[in-house]
């Protein structure tokens, strides 16, 4: 008898999985100058270790044949308020940067530059701290380069408006962020 929750098996959630990888790997591979991970890149803190090196696999490859640049930005499940332990993400972050060093970058700290013209909020440790680093980007001066601003949150979600471990943007701090000139790329739903 197997074991079911759900709706899947353990055997279906590995063809998942694999399928998933598979779709990321070709993804990629037409891909030849830079490319940015929106947060979530595994569904959960910590995920089996095989899991993380076949991933790594994936991306240490696409990093070597391409020379190109990967960009890791935090989402929810990649952080824990307590600090104490490694996610996945950061495992698999740090294996990347020591191998491909400058190629690869982490965003897991606030608002920042991606690339010319792309900046960033990760996942944050609280709404409050979300919001503040959303009112830096309203405030923030891009001397006239195109502005797009990745985040990883939800949008207008009930559901999370109270609720640390997924924040929320709410439509003022969008119509905010749009009158100061920002394209919004939001991951996370």
């Amino acid at each position: 008898a197997s074991f079911r929750s759900g709706g899947t098996t353990p055997r279906s959630q590995a063809e998942l999985r694999d399928y998933l990888r598979e779709s990321m790997s070709n993804l990629i591979a037409s891909e030849q100058k830079e490319i940015t991970i929106n947060g979530d890149l595994f569904d959960s803190f910590s995920v089996e270790p095989a899991e993380v090196i076949k991933t790594y696999e994936i991306l240490a490859k696409w990093l070597g044949d391409t020379g190109s640049t990967l960009n890791l930005i935090q989402g929810n499940h990649d952080w824990n308020p307590r600090g104490d332990k490694t996610s996945s993400f950061h495992l698999l972050a740090f294996f990347l940067q020591n191998r491909f060093f400058s190629q690869v970058q982490v965003f897991d700290e606030g608002f920042d530059r991606i690339t010319s013209g792309v900046y960033c909020i990760p996942h944050m440790p609280n709404q409050a701290a979300f919001d503040a680093e959303i009112k830096i980007a309203q405030d923030f001066d891009t001397e006239g380069e195109s502005r797009f601003l990745t985040l990883h949150c939800n949008y207008k979600n009930g559901h999370t408006e109270y609720s640390d471990h997924s924040l929320n943007l709410s439509s003022e701090q969008v119509e905010q962020l749009m009158l100061a000139g920002w394209t919004l790329i939001i991951g996370h739903e």
